[in-house]
């Protein structure tokens, strides 16, 4: 039996130990409650930042676009400005050169006046008398007045010419020296340090091997090939290609790689002159010396903008003879031959002029005399027989076809019509044809009013535009028609 005491204590006991688990319940019940709470707090406060966030995105793309539009509509305003003060210029400087010229014409009437009042005045003179001798003080007059103007326009065109010679030789004897004696290849930059190597013992090999000097521009990520030699650049170029491609580059290598591609390259520009002999009919040709055929052969080692020379003569040679035939049969193995031998003075370093060094080359071998004058004026504007008329055909076609010159046809074709619709865009223009590969455009002009003045203006602005536009780089010919002249012209 428990005593009152020790129930009482146990009672008491147990009662504490309910208050205590109640207030521990109490306090569990609290904490997750507040954790709860602080949860959706943070729910809440990430769910209003990201649409604070969002709001502001929106409220920032809406203000960069309404500042692109404004700074768009203050270009353009600007713009409009810049052409109204451009024209409100132009229009002074028309009112300020009629002022000049109703002065001059002014000065001049009274200035014939008073010659006429002069002449007048003399005893027994007829108006016969007077007319001519008014018309004799006037062509005085005018040939001291374009005396002066020629005078004039001979020391504005000297001096025009001494600017251009100053400021543009330069760059034009840069260029053509630099694509002359250069060749460029593009590479990745992690190519730079083994073109290199260490210490620059690869490319100081490359160069003594290859007898070129490499430049390597880790700007631009290219090395350019320089040398006077074609022969030299085009075998350093494969080369450096075939190297670059294995990705196993050292002095070995560059020796081993050089020497490959000498060879192959020569065994490849063999094997191209004896397929185009054999197809041109050629191969057992008395007339082709083995020093004319290792000249030939020289040629493949030469590009005019792009376009391989031996590829050119065969190419040429195989049009000659293909027109020959249409035209007249009998001159189908000279117009061959010359189309063969047209350009292989180009084989030869020591004449920049390529003609010359092939009239002298072929001095060796009996050519028909006409071969000979064809292969002499296949440069010329005119041709005296019919085989230089078919040569220089040949040669233009060869040179002038879409992709002859590194060109390819979409770019080739583009590019006239490119040059065709910015002609067309001018408002006296009806239409315009390009030919010739670019060469030479026939333009159709709406105005029957216009004079041959009037077209030649035209002709001269539409060049100087053209120029402007970088559209043309080389001369161009414009022929331009009236439509009623054109069209009497078809018919």
């Amino acid at each position: 039996m428990i005593s009152s005491t020790a129930a009482l204590i146990l009672l008491l006991a147990v009662g504490l130990f309910g208050v205590l688990l109640g207030y521990v319940l109490r306090f569990l019940q609290m904490t997750l409650a507040k954790a709860q709470l602080e949860v959706n707090v943070r729910k809440t406060l990430n769910k209003a930042r990201s649409n604070a966030e969002a709001i502001l995105a929106e409220a920032y793309e809406e203000s960069s676009e309404t500042r692109r539009e404004l700074e768009d509509r203050l270009q353009q305003t600007a713009d409009l400005q810049t052409e109204l003060s451009t024209k409100q210029q132009a229009l002074e400087d028309s009112l300020n050169k009629i002022e000049v010229k109703n002065d001059k014409l002014g000065k001049a009437i009274s200035h014939y006046t008073d010659k006429l009042t002069e002449i007048s005045r003399s005893n027994n003179i007829s108006p016969t008398e007077i007319k001519q001798a008014l018309e004799q003080q006037i062509t005085i007059d005018v040939n001291d007045y374009y005396q002066e103007k020629i005078k004039n326009l001979e020391q504005n065109y000297k001096k025009e010419l001494q600017e251009l010679i100053t400021t543009e030789l330069p760059n034009i004897t840069r260029r053509t020296v630099r694509n002359a004696t250069s060749t460029t290849i593009n590479i990745s930059g992690d190519e730079i340090g083994k073109i290199i190597g260490r210490d620059g013992i690869n490319i100081k090999s490359f160069e003594r091997y290859a007898g070129v000097d490499l430049v390597v521009d880790d700007q631009e990520n290219t090395v350019n090939i320089s040398s006077f030699d074609p022969k030299r650049r085009f075998i350093a170029k494969q080369s450096l290609v075939t190297l670059l491609e294995d990705g196993r580059i050292n002095r070995e290598r560059i020796y081993d790689q050089v020497q490959t591609t000498e060879s192959e390259l020569q065994v490849e520009s063999l094997a191209l002159l004896d397929r185009g002999l054999t197809d041109l009919g050629l191969e057992s040709s008395d007339i082709l010396s083995v020093e004319i055929k290792q000249h030939l052969s020289e040629l493949y080692w030469r590009h005019s903008y792009g376009q391989n020379q031996l590829e050119h003569s065969l190419e040429v040679a195989d049009i000659a003879r293909l027109l020959a035939k249409r035209i007249e049969p009998k001159l189908m193995e000279a117009a061959t031959l010359a189309g063969l031998l047209h350009d292989i003075g180009k084989s030869s370093l020591e004449s920049t002029d390529h003609v010359a060094a092939g009239l002298l080359l072929l001095q060796q071998i009996k050519l028909d005399p006409n071969v000979t004058m064809a292969i002499r004026e296949h440069h010329n504007d005119h041709a005296t027989n019919l085989l230089s008329a078919i040569l220089q055909s040949a040669d233009a076609i060869s040179s002038g076809r879409p992709g002859a010159r590194t060109q390819s046809v979409d770019t080739y074709i583009k590019w006239l019509s490119d040059v065709e619709n910015f002609i067309m865009n001018y408002e006296a223009v009806d239409n315009a044809y390009a030919f010739s590969g670019g060469r030479e455009v026939q333009i159709m002009v709406k105005n029957k009013d216009y004079t041959k003045a009037d077209l030649q203006q035209l002709g001269t602005i539409l060049t100087r535009d053209l120029k402007a536009a970088n559209l043309v780089h080389s001369p161009i010919t414009l022929h331009l028609w009236r439509e009623d002249e054109f069209t009497k012209k078809v018919a």
